[in-house]
Parts: structure tokens; C-alpha cells; sequence
């Protein structure tokens, strides 16, 4: 007897899903090869409660609050779903609402962040999640892992930006509308070359990306109330800094522009925080800017790149910049609040949606990391000028014309069109949601990570 078509095609369709859960699975074991163990954290200053969850939720207990980040630490699976479906949990407090997203298979020990709900509730209340993703493992070791972090009232802030849009992506909340200085390294003209459609000589038109890349970052922090006069870009050239570094007394030129000279664009600055007469790009000048702007800003808290977490070569030595910086001006009772745009384990981080919470990344060793950990969350006007400062920045911008003339005409726009909207979506999904994450250490702590298993070819001097 023959099998009727419908059969057939019932089974081929069996035979190509198992084929695609067969590949999806091949693929995870490749691609999140580095969680099959879940997180493990040297979770530094942070006190631990252990806690009871029944039905997926838990009592919050007394004494805790005076802290103002904290996480649920607990052993999740994932599900089917969770396998083929980006995984988030949804957790409900006081009648408010927020969910926070992990990797595909999720396996073993996470940390939900549920620091929203630190300032709202009292001893007694319940903390509900849920999640048709995700499952508890049924084992009773639940833990909440609270941090203490000073106010940000009356400091004093200095944030470093290896390049225009730095600052916004990893830390606009936490600067906007606060005492707030920025610091932009280089000029960011490195990278796609956006107006060739505009300029036919490739070096003018490097040029003009980097002194449009220069004017937002000196105008752009504007929307959180800072004013150029507050906000200096270094005009060190994109790509350069570890050259600079293996060589601190050499002058090194722009690879792109073949510019050598500094004043080209620093002459532009508003602001006398940074030395106006400096012209050659070298290591030795670079740390002797930061050593006298941290004269002229006396910062409490500092901000830049982790030179652990974050992987782009310019955003590490930045930060090795202001550490010698602080070494040869004596400081030490700064706090270095360090984010990571570029981290080193997944680029995707952080994961899900805008609307999804930023909670730990993915990292697996023991090692000095931090003494804390900060999630600062941004109010309501704040989140939505963090749109409008991502938006301003001419990086995240079309760098296409509307040109209809035929059908290629149409085809190359709309390939320009995708490819901007991916990067532009891309960017300001990992940057844009409600909260803003730092790892937080004491500048007297500041020998403790271990910088040299890093690509730096020189010890910290």
C-alpha cells in the first residue's frame, strides 16, 4: 500500500526538523561552549542571605535596605523553547514589572538582577518571577548577593570615552545631569569609510568622519546637561594606542588621514581641561594629559573601559593611560567605576531586548573582577535623552545616499539600508535599556586585577 502525499510530507517535514534541532544543537555546543557550567563570580564586597523560593517566588528579608543593587542568585535550565528562543525571566514586585534576558541553554547558576526592586520593598513583601523559558533546577540553594555603593550625590565624575559615542553607550545615566567632566581619546575616524559616496579622495574623507566624530562627542553630552566646557576630546588618532604604548617617546600619524599633528583638531575644544599645546601623538603625552586633567577636575569617581572585560585594544590601554596617570599623580581615594562595550566573552552583551534589564554577563573564573558591582538605573527622562545622545551621534547615522536612479539603483539601497539598520539596531540594542551596569573598585584595590595576562608588551609603570 502507498503512502499517501500528506504522509510523505508530514514525515519530511518530521525529518527536517529534527535536522534543525540537530544543527541548532551541534552549533550551541560551539558557540556557548564557555556556560555549560553557568557563572562563577570572586564576588568581592557583596553579602550574601541565603533565601527559600516556593511557587517562583520568595519573601524579602529584613536588613537589607541599605543596598542598592542585588541579585537573585539561582540554578536555571533552560526548556525546549529556552533552546530555540532567546530565554528572559519575569520578575514582579510591588505591581511593578521587568525582565531581564540570558543566553540560548542556559544552564546552571545565574544572576537575575533584581535591584528595581531594592528601593521599594520592605521585609515581608514577595519577589514573583516566572519565565516559559527557564526552570528552576529544584534544588534549595538560593542565594540574594547585595552591593553597597556610595551615593552619587555631590561626586565628582570623570568619564573616559576611547571614542565619540563611548561615553553615551556605557554610561549617559550615570553622567547626565550630575557634576560630570568627559573625556574623549581619539578621534574614532578609523573604521567603514562613510562618505566615499561624498568625497573621492579616501584621505578627505576620513577627515570629515573624524571631525564629525569629534564635534559629538564635545556637543552631544549636551543632552545630559553637559556642556562642551566640560567635555574635551584628546584628538588622538583612531587604531594607535598600543603602537603609542610600545613605543611611548615615538609620535605615531593617523593610518588612515596621514595626520600627525594634534592641534588639527584639539585646537576645536571648548574646554581648558586638556593641555592646548600638545601636537605630537605619542604615550608619554597621552598619560600627561590625563595626570593634568586629573589636577584640574579632582574626580571622585572615575569611569572607563574594565581592562579585563572589554576586548578592543583602545579601550584597554585608555584605561592603562589613566592607571599610570594615577599613578604619577599621586591620587588614591578615587572609586574607578569600569564598563564594558566590546566584553570579552560575547559581543552580544548585553543580551535581549531594550526593554530587558541589564544583569551579569557571562564569565567563569575566579579573579579579581571588582569589589562591587553597580546597576544604576535611570529615571524615566534620563532613559529617554539616552535614546536622543545614541541618536545624535553621527557613527549610528545613514551613510547612504537616497539614490532611486534603476534597479541597482534600488538594490544598493536598499543593501546600504539593511546594513545600517542591523548596526544601528545592534548598537542601540545593547545600549539603550533601563539600567546602566559597572564593575566598581577602590583605587587603593587597583593592583589586585591581574593586567598581565593581558597583550600589554610593558608592565603597569
Amino acid at each position: 500500500m502507498k503512502e499517501s502525499p500528506n504522509k510523505k510530507t508530514f514525515l519530511l517535514a518530521i525529518m527536517g526538523m529534527a535536522l534543525v534541532i540537530s544543527l541548532i544543537a551541534i552549533s550551541r555546543s560551539f558557540i556557548y561552549k564557555n556556560i555549560v557550567d553557568g557563572y562563577d563570580y570572586s564576588l568581592g564586597e557583596a553579602k550574601s542571605i541565603p533565601i527559600s523560593i516556593s511557587h517562583e517566588q520568595f519573601t524579602w528579608p529584613a536588613g537589607i535596605q541599605s543596598y542598592d543593587t542585588v541579585f537573585l542568585k539561582a540554578d536555571f535550565h533552560s526548556n525546549f523553547l529556552g533552546e530555540l528562543f532567546q530565554p528572559f525571566v519575569k520578575v514582579e514586585c510591588k505591581g511593578d514589572q521587568f525582565i531581564q534576558s540570558f543566553e540560548k541553554g542556559t544552564p546552571g547558576n545565574q544572576y537575575v538582577n533584581i535591584s528595581p526592586c531594592a528601593s521599594k520593598l520592605k521585609p515581608g513583601d514577595k519577589v514573583h518571577f516566572s519565565s516559559p523559558f527557564l526552570f528552576l533546577s529544584g534544588t534549595d540553594s538560593y542565594t540574594l548577593v547585595l552591593f553597597q555603593n556610595k551615593s552619587l550625590d555631590g561626586q565628582s565624575i570623570l568619564v573616559v570615552a576611547p571614542h565619540p559615542d563611548d561615553a553615551e553607550m556605557a554610561a549617559f545615566g550615570l553622567y547626565a545631569f550630575r557634576n560630570s567632566t568627559i573625556v574623549t581619546v581619539t578621534l574614532g575616524e578609523e573604521g567603514k569609510q562613510k562618505y566615499k559616496h561624498i568625497f573621492n579622495d579616501r584621505a578627505e574623507s576620513y577627515l570629515v568622519k573624524g571631525q564629525m566624530r569629534f564635534w559629538d562627542s564635545i556637543t552631544v553630552p549636551f543632552y545630559g546637561d553637559v556642556p562642551p566646557s566640560r567635555s574635551v576630546n584628546l584628538g588622538y588618532f583612531d587604531g594607535t594606542l598600543e603602537q603609542m604604548y610600545s613605543n611611548p617617546q615615538q609620535k605615531v600619524a593617523s593610518t588612515e588621514t596621514g595626520i600627525s599633528d594634534l592641534q588639527i583638531f584639539r585646537k576645536h575644544n571648548l574646554s581648558d581641561l586638556a593641555p592646548l599645546d600638545v601636537h605630537d601623538a605619542t604615550w608619554i603625552n597621552l598619560v600627561h594629559d590625563f595626570v593634568t586633567i586629573l589636577g584640574r577636575v579632582h574626580p571622585t569617581i572615575i569611569v572607563m573601559p574594565h581592562p579585563i572585560l572589554d576586548t578592543h585594544p583602545d579601550h584597554r590601554y585608555s584605561t592603562l593611560a589613566v592607571l599610570q596617570a594615577l599613578k604619577q599623580a599621586g591620587s588614591g581615594k578615587e572609586i574607578i567605576y569600569f564598563y564594558s562595550n566590546h566584553f570579552v566573552n560575547r559581543e552580544d552583551w548585553p543580551m535581549g531586548p531594550t526593554e530587558s534589564l541589564v544583569n551579569l554577563p557571562p564569565w567563569h573564573d575566579n579573579q579579581f573582577l571588582f569589589d562591587r558591582i553597580y546597576s544604576h538605573a535611570m529615571g524615566d527622562r534620563t532613559y529617554k535623552m539616552k535614546f536622543f545622545s545614541l541618536d545624535g551621534m553621527h557613527s549610528l547615522r545613514p551613510s547612504f545616499l537616497w539614490n532611486f536612479d534603476g534597479v541597482f539603483g534600488w538594490v544598493g539601497l536598499t543593501e546600504k539600508a539593511l546594513e545600517y539598520g542591523r548596526r544601528r539596531a545592534r548598537t542601540f540594542r545593547k545600549s539603550w535599556h533601563p539600567n546602566e551596569l559597572f564593575f566598581v573598585v577602590d583605587s587603593d584595590h587597583l593592583q589586585k586585577l591581574d593586567l598581565k595576562s593581558l597583550d600589554f608588551r610593558r608592565e603597569i609603570k
